[in-house]
């Protein structure tokens, strides 16, 4: 079993993307979304020069603290009551059991004007897709090391 969690990004077209942090429990992959659209580690001050300064201050001097803060909470509820974060709409579990083929992509997608470090698309045994992009501060071999860990079916692998 792989005890470290890994970040995924949920890309959405119309709203904010979703930022989560995955751990695998038992047979399921358990997402815990942590923020939206800029919450990964740079990813504003890539955006234009004057905007990004702006708001990386902003976020590194109001934000970085609540969000160790409310990690640290999600990590220490992980372990005494999963299910807990469960009831929250925006968290989700995958039963490993479900999932029909794992697709990794290496290549960035560039979805919301950075990059990133490609993609996994999950394909579920009911035929649901749910695609997600790798934040450029994780890398391919972790989210690959993770699901290889678990014997999980990793197809095109490129």
């Amino acid at each position: 079993m792989h005890e470290k969690p890994i970040y995924l990004i949920k890309p959405r077209i119309f709203t904010s993307d979703k930022y989560y942090k995955v751990y695998v429990k038992g047979a399921s992959l358990i997402f815990v979304k942590l923020g939206g659209q800029f919450y990964v580690e740079n990813a504003v001050e890539e955006q234009h020069f004057i905007l990004g300064l702006v708001f990386s201050f902003f976020r590194k001097k109001v934000f970085a603290k609540k969000r160790s803060v409310f990690e640290a909470n999600m990590d220490k509820e992980i372990e005494i009551n999963p299910d807990s974060l469960l009831a929250k709409k925006s968290n989700f579990k995958i039963d490993l059991n479900s999932l029909k083929s794992i697709q990794i992509n290496n290549h960035p997608t560039f979805h919301s004007g950075w990059e990133d470090n490609g993609s996994v698309k999950m394909t579920l045994i009911n035929g649901k897709n749910l695609k997600f992009n790798i934040p450029k501060s994780v890398s391919t071999k972790s989210i690959i090391a993770i699901f290889e860990s678990e014997n999980l079916p990793i197809q095109n692998v490129f």
